[in-house]
C-alpha cells in the first residue's frame, strides 16, 4: 500500500509519541509536548506531518511556520531546539515527507525550510544546517570512570568541588531558583531570556519525563518563586 502524508490530529498524539520514542533518531523536540509548549508561548503555527502506511505511522516531521523580521518566512524543524527533522523507517517514506514538506512550503509562501538534523538521512535533500555543532562523549559505568575520562587539570578542579558541602535538589514544579540564575546570567551577558511561563509550560507538558537538578551550597540560598 502506498504511503499517505497527512497532518497530525489530536487523536494521533499518542501514536505519534510512540513512534518518536521507538525511533533511533527521536528526540524530545519531536514529541507532542514540544509542540504544545511552542504553540502556548510563541506566535508560531505548527504543521506536524506524518506518513501513514497500512494505517500505521511510518514517518513524522515536526514543523513550525515562523514569520518575523529575524527569520523571514520559514518552516523550521524545530525552533528553539537543537534537533528536529524527519523520522522515517524507509527511503520511500522520506521521499513522501519531502514532497509534502515542499508543497506545504509553497502553499505558505515560505522563503526557506530549515531542518535541524543530527543524522544525514534526516535532511530530505535540503541543505544541512552547519552553524551548530554537537559534541558527544561516552559515559562510563561509574563515577570514577567518568572522572578518569576528564583531562587532568579539569579533573583536579572537579575533585576539589566534590569536597565542598554541596547538596543536590530535584525540582519538578518549582523552577524559581533555576529561572533566577538563568535570567541573571543572561542579563549580565546582554542576551534576551525566555519568559518564566516558558519553563512553566515545559514542566507541565513534559511532566513525568523532566526535572530540574539544583546544586545547592549552604553558603547561599536562592530565592523561590
Amino acid at each position: 500500500m502506498s504511503v499517505q502524508v497527512c497532518s497530525v490530529q489530536p487523536h494521533d498524539f499518542a501514536a505519534w509519541d510512540a513512534f518518536v520514542q521507538s525511533h533511533p533518531c527521536g528526540s524530545p523536540f519531536h514529541l507532542i509536548a514540544w509542540k504544545k509548549t511552542i504553540e502556548e508561548i510563541f506566535p508560531y503555527r505548527a504543521h506536524y506531518l506524518m506518513a501513514v502506511r497500512d494505517g500505521v505511522i511510518a514517518g513524522v516531521v515536526p514543523l513550525f511556520f515562523a514569520k518575523n523580521l529575524v527569520v523571514g518566512r520559514a518552516l523550521i524543524s524545530s525552533p528553539f531546539a537543537v534537533y528536529g527533522g524527519v523520522l522515517a523507517d524507509t527511503d520511500e517514506v522520506r521521499a513522501a515527507l519531502s514532497e509534502a514538506l515542499q508543497n506545504l512550503g509553497r502553499s505558505l509562501d515560505a522563503d526557506r525550510v530549515e531542518l535541524r538534523n543530527f543524522h544525514p538521512e534526516q535532511c530530505l535533500g535540503f541543505c544541512s544546517v552547519v552553524r551548530h555543532v554537537t559534541f558527544t562523549g561516552p559515559i562510563g559505568p561509574n563515577e570514577e570512570a567518568v572522572l578518569t575520562s576528564i583531562p587532568r587539570k579539569t579533573r583536579r578542579i572537579v575533585r576539589k568541588s566534590l569536597e565542598q558541602p554541596f547538596t543536590v535538589r530535584v525540582q519538578t514544579e518549582d523552577f524559581g531558583a533555576f529561572e533566577h540564575l538563568y535570567s541573571s546570567n543572561l542579563r549580565r551577558l546582554g542576551t534576551p531570556a525566555f519568559p518564566p511561563r516558558y519553563f512553566a509550560a515545559l514542566l507541565r507538558n513534559f511532566k513525568g519525563s523532566i526535572d530540574i537538578r539544583e546544586i545547592c551550597s549552604k553558603a547561599r540560598s536562592w530565592p523561590r518563586r
